[in-house]
Protein backbone atom coordinates (compact mmCIF):
# COMPACT_ATOMS: atom_id res chain seq x y z
CA UNK A 1 0.00 0.00 0.00
CA UNK A 2 1.05 3.52 -0.92
CA UNK A 3 2.03 6.18 1.70
CA UNK A 4 0.62 9.59 1.93
CA UNK A 5 2.45 12.70 2.50
CA UNK A 6 1.20 12.17 6.34
CA UNK A 7 2.58 8.88 6.61
CA UNK A 8 -1.10 7.30 6.61
CA UNK A 9 -2.11 4.89 3.61
CA UNK A 10 -3.84 7.43 1.64
CA UNK A 11 -7.46 6.05 2.83
CA UNK A 12 -6.90 6.98 6.31
CA UNK A 13 -5.20 10.34 5.11
CA UNK A 14 -7.82 11.91 3.22
CA UNK A 15 -10.68 10.37 6.15
CA UNK A 16 -8.34 12.71 8.85
CA UNK A 17 -8.92 15.50 6.05
CA UNK A 18 -12.62 14.78 5.97
CA UNK A 19 -12.90 14.70 9.93
CA UNK A 20 -10.98 18.08 10.06
CA UNK A 21 -13.23 19.74 7.68
CA UNK A 22 -16.26 18.68 9.43
CA UNK A 23 -14.78 19.20 12.90
CA UNK A 24 -14.39 23.14 11.79
CA UNK A 25 -17.69 22.98 10.32
CA UNK A 26 -19.14 21.69 13.31
CA UNK A 27 -17.34 23.83 15.50
CA UNK A 28 -18.54 26.98 13.47
CA UNK A 29 -22.42 25.94 12.94
CA UNK A 30 -22.32 25.81 17.07
CA UNK A 31 -20.52 29.42 17.24
CA UNK A 32 -22.85 31.04 14.67
CA UNK A 33 -25.94 29.04 16.44
CA UNK A 34 -25.13 30.36 20.21
CA UNK A 35 -24.07 34.32 18.63
CA UNK A 36 -26.88 34.33 16.21
CA UNK A 37 -28.98 33.83 19.17
CA UNK A 38 -27.98 36.21 20.99
CA UNK A 39 -27.50 38.87 18.51
CA UNK A 40 -31.17 37.94 18.03
CA UNK A 41 -33.12 41.49 18.56
CA UNK A 42 -30.41 43.24 17.67
CA UNK A 43 -29.81 42.56 14.07
CA UNK A 44 -33.15 44.11 13.30
CA UNK A 45 -33.68 41.19 10.37
CA UNK A 46 -31.13 43.72 8.27
CA UNK A 47 -29.90 40.74 5.63
CA UNK A 48 -26.90 42.84 5.02
CA UNK A 49 -26.03 43.16 8.52
CA UNK A 50 -27.28 39.27 9.18
CA UNK A 51 -24.55 38.53 6.42
CA UNK A 52 -21.79 40.32 7.66
CA UNK A 53 -22.05 39.08 11.30
CA UNK A 54 -22.15 35.10 10.16
CA UNK A 55 -18.85 36.13 7.81
CA UNK A 56 -16.79 38.21 10.87
CA UNK A 57 -17.86 35.38 13.10
CA UNK A 58 -16.69 32.64 10.91
CA UNK A 59 -13.49 34.54 9.74
CA UNK A 60 -12.94 35.60 13.06
CA UNK A 61 -13.27 31.60 14.63
CA UNK A 62 -11.45 30.19 11.59
CA UNK A 63 -8.27 32.57 11.78
CA UNK A 64 -8.07 32.19 15.21
CA UNK A 65 -8.07 28.23 15.10
CA UNK A 66 -5.70 28.18 12.11
CA UNK A 67 -3.49 30.48 14.14
CA UNK A 68 -3.50 27.82 16.85
CA UNK A 69 -3.31 25.03 14.80
CA UNK A 70 -0.08 26.26 12.98
CA UNK A 71 1.10 27.64 15.90
CA UNK A 72 1.37 23.93 17.55
CA UNK A 73 1.95 22.22 14.31
CA UNK A 74 5.32 24.22 14.76
CA UNK A 75 5.78 23.18 17.60
CA UNK A 76 5.07 19.48 17.24
CA UNK A 77 7.07 19.46 14.29
CA UNK A 78 9.92 21.07 16.04
CA UNK A 79 9.48 24.13 14.46
CA UNK A 80 8.41 23.48 10.66
CA UNK A 81 4.58 23.03 8.93
CA UNK A 82 4.89 19.76 7.14
CA UNK A 83 2.82 19.26 4.00
CA UNK A 84 0.20 17.37 5.87
CA UNK A 85 -0.05 19.80 8.09
CA UNK A 86 -0.73 22.51 5.34
CA UNK A 87 -3.65 20.28 3.97
CA UNK A 88 -5.03 20.14 7.54
CA UNK A 89 -5.13 23.50 8.09
CA UNK A 90 -7.14 23.69 4.61
CA UNK A 91 -9.29 21.46 5.52
CA UNK A 92 -10.36 23.61 8.62
CA UNK A 93 -10.79 26.75 6.43
CA UNK A 94 -12.64 24.68 3.72
CA UNK A 95 -15.16 23.49 7.02
CA UNK A 96 -15.85 27.07 8.25
CA UNK A 97 -16.39 28.80 4.63
CA UNK A 98 -18.94 26.16 3.84
CA UNK A 99 -21.27 26.42 6.57
CA UNK A 100 -20.73 30.35 6.06
CA UNK A 101 -21.77 29.83 2.80
CA UNK A 102 -24.86 27.80 3.69
CA UNK A 103 -26.02 30.35 6.52
CA UNK A 104 -25.37 32.63 3.84
CA UNK A 105 -27.54 31.55 1.26
CA UNK A 106 -30.29 30.37 3.85
CA UNK A 107 -30.69 34.43 4.98
CA UNK A 108 -30.91 35.23 1.63
CA UNK A 109 -33.06 32.67 0.03
CA UNK A 110 -36.24 33.49 2.92
CA UNK A 111 -38.84 36.08 3.48
CA UNK A 112 -37.58 39.54 5.06
CA UNK A 113 -38.36 39.16 9.27
CA UNK A 114 -37.65 35.24 8.91
CA UNK A 115 -33.87 35.37 8.39
CA UNK A 116 -32.46 34.54 12.12
CA UNK A 117 -35.21 32.08 12.62
CA UNK A 118 -34.20 30.12 9.17
CA UNK A 119 -30.82 30.25 9.55
CA UNK A 120 -30.77 29.03 13.18
CA UNK A 121 -32.83 26.09 11.76
CA UNK A 122 -30.63 25.57 9.19
CA UNK A 123 -27.49 25.66 11.22
CA UNK A 124 -29.26 23.21 13.54
CA UNK A 125 -30.55 20.76 10.90
CA UNK A 126 -26.67 20.57 9.56
CA UNK A 127 -25.40 19.18 12.95
CA UNK A 128 -28.41 16.92 13.05
CA UNK A 129 -27.98 15.75 9.65
CA UNK A 130 -23.92 14.60 10.28
CA UNK A 131 -25.38 12.60 13.49
CA UNK A 132 -27.33 11.02 11.11
CA UNK A 133 -25.01 10.36 8.65
CA UNK A 134 -22.85 9.27 10.91
CA UNK A 135 -24.74 6.80 12.76
CA UNK A 136 -26.08 5.29 9.47
CA UNK A 137 -22.30 4.82 8.44
CA UNK A 138 -21.62 2.67 11.30
CA UNK A 139 -24.83 0.79 10.55
CA UNK A 140 -27.61 2.17 12.81
CA UNK A 141 -31.12 2.18 11.58
CA UNK A 142 -32.48 4.99 10.53
CA UNK A 143 -35.03 5.48 13.50
CA UNK A 144 -31.83 5.21 15.50
CA UNK A 145 -29.87 7.32 13.44
CA UNK A 146 -32.64 9.92 13.27
CA UNK A 147 -32.78 9.85 17.29
CA UNK A 148 -29.15 10.42 17.37
CA UNK A 149 -29.67 13.40 15.07
CA UNK A 150 -32.86 14.96 17.17
CA UNK A 151 -29.96 14.22 20.03
CA UNK A 152 -27.14 16.02 18.79
CA UNK A 153 -29.73 18.75 17.86
CA UNK A 154 -30.92 19.32 21.01
CA UNK A 155 -27.23 19.18 22.32
CA UNK A 156 -26.25 22.18 20.23
CA UNK A 157 -29.19 24.13 21.45
CA UNK A 158 -28.23 23.34 24.90
CA UNK A 159 -24.50 24.55 24.29
CA UNK A 160 -25.92 27.68 21.73
CA UNK A 161 -28.22 28.66 25.33
CA UNK A 162 -25.12 28.01 28.00
CA UNK A 163 -23.45 30.45 25.31
CA UNK A 164 -25.91 32.71 25.42
CA UNK A 165 -26.78 32.41 29.27
CA UNK A 166 -22.81 33.33 30.06
CA UNK A 167 -22.83 36.41 27.94
CA UNK A 168 -25.66 37.98 29.61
Amino acid sequence: MTESRAGLSPDRHELGLRRDALTMALYVALCLLGALSLLDGSLGGDRLQIVATIWGITIGLVLAHLFAFVASAHVVGSGRLHPHDREAALAHLAGGTAVAVLATVAVLLVPDAAELFIVRLVLSVFIGSVGYLMRRAVGASRPRAFLFALVLMAGAALIAQVKVNLSH
